[in-house]
Parts: structure tokens; sequence; C-alpha cells
């Protein structure tokens, strides 16, 4: 199971970092705020055409390592402590 993120506006969707926490491989629409959301780490699409070559193109072991990055991800800034500290920082 792959997770196809097509958000092209907007900041840090839930849906995203949602996927992220299930351990679901993204593949996003690929601007600036999807790809620091996923710290450049998922794989990344602009066109239709490009979106259907990375699908052709999937391989297990690489949805793995994706998988397990975009789970670690989540679970190290995505959880309501951490957001909690960087604005307590902030005061």
């Amino acid at each position: 199971m792959v997770y196809i993120h097509g958000h092209s506006a907007g900041g840090t969707n839930p849906s995203l970092v949602e996927a992220m926490f299930l351990g679901l491989p993204i593949i996003a629409y690929g601007v600036p705020y999807n790809r620091e959301t996923t710290q450049h780490k998922a794989m990344y699409f602009y066109t239709s055409n490009e979106l259907v070559k990375t699908i052709a193109s999937l391989e297990k072991n690489n949805l793995i390592k994706i998988s397990d990055d975009m789970e670690d991800i989540a679970n190290n800034n995505y959880i309501w402590e951490v957001i909690a500290n960087k604005y307590a920082l902030l005061f």
C-alpha cells in the first residue's frame, strides 16, 4: 500500500502526517511544504506522467525504507509533546 498525497496548497496537511504515522510509503506532490513535512525522504512528482512513472518503478525495498523513514519522522516531530515543547520555547 502507498499513500499518494496530491495536495498542492496548504501547509503541513493532516492527511499527510496521518499517513506518515501509519508508516505508509508516500508519493507526494513535490511542493516545498510536502518536501519539508517528509524531510525530503518521500517520493515526489509534479505531473501526472511523473506520477505514473514513479508508480511503475516502485521497488519493495525502497518502499520499506520510505515507510520506516515516514514513521520515524512522524514520531520524532509530529507528536503533541514535541510540538508543545517547541511552542513553549518561543515564550
